[in-house]
Order: structure tokens, then sequence, then C-alpha cells
């Protein structure tokens, strides 16, 4: 997003200091991620936004699926494997381990609004401390 905000910057047409940002679903973890460090964003929404990746995929499979993966089926979840460029489907779960926002809130220094999830739903942005949250 930083090379995005660089391009609207100097444009005449746009406020520089109103610059937000929206995403969904895994798009909401994007901005939320990109909100912790482009912080000449001033407002981000994210519409059913992840928290984090691996658990949201986890918390989503069927048991069957989930053994299946487990054991190393390499057939699992081809458009998985092609996003993120690699072989298998556990290469691909590896990835998303990293994939979450905690230990990020605290640089998120915009406002930021998460909408969507269900209960404890910690596959959707929680409330965090100073940020809102609906």
């Amino acid at each position: 997003m930083t090379p995005v905000v660089d391009y609207l910057i100097p444009r005449p047409d746009v406020e520089s200091s109103k610059i937000g940002a929206i995403g969904v679903s895994m798009g909401g973890w994007l901005v939320a991620q990109t909100a912790a460090f482009e912080h000449r964003i001033t407002a981000a929404l994210a519409v059913y936004g992840v928290y984090d990746v691996h658990e949201a995929y986890r918390n989503a499979m069927p048991s069957p699926m989930c053994a299946a993966l487990d054991s190393g089926d390499r057939d699992l979840d081809k458009m998985g494997m092609w996003s993120f460029n690699v072989d298998s489907a556990a290469q691909w779960m590896d990835l998303t381990k990293k994939m979450k926002l905690k230990g990020l809130e605290d640089k998120i220094q915009c406002s930021i609004w998460g909408m969507g999830g269900r209960g404890r739903d910690r596959s959707i942005l929680p409330r965090t401390a100073g940020k809102s949250t609906i």
C-alpha cells in the first residue's frame, strides 16, 4: 500500500490527510496489517477482516479436510497452493501461520473498524484498546 499512498499524496484531487483503506476477508487482514506500518492511512475498514489467517482457515475446515492436511495430502487446496506459490497444502498452511495481527494492534495509529464475525469468533478482528470496532 505504501506505493499507492505515495501516488495519492501529491495529487491535487486527493486530501492527503484523509486517506483510508477498505478490505474484505483476507483483504481486511491486509488493511489492518498495512495500517500497522503505513501511518499516512487515517482510517481503515476491515469487512470480515481476518485476525489470524491460519486459525481462520483451520477453523473453517471440516475434520476430514484437517486430517487430510495433517497427512500431507498434496491435492487438498490447489487454489491456496497456487496463490502462495507452494507445492503442497502443508506448505501453504505453514505460510499462513505467520499471517496474524497479534502483536501489531498497538502499531495501528489510525481509526480502524471491523465489521462482521459472530460472538467470540477470533478469526475476525477483535476489539482492541483505543480502536473502534463495530
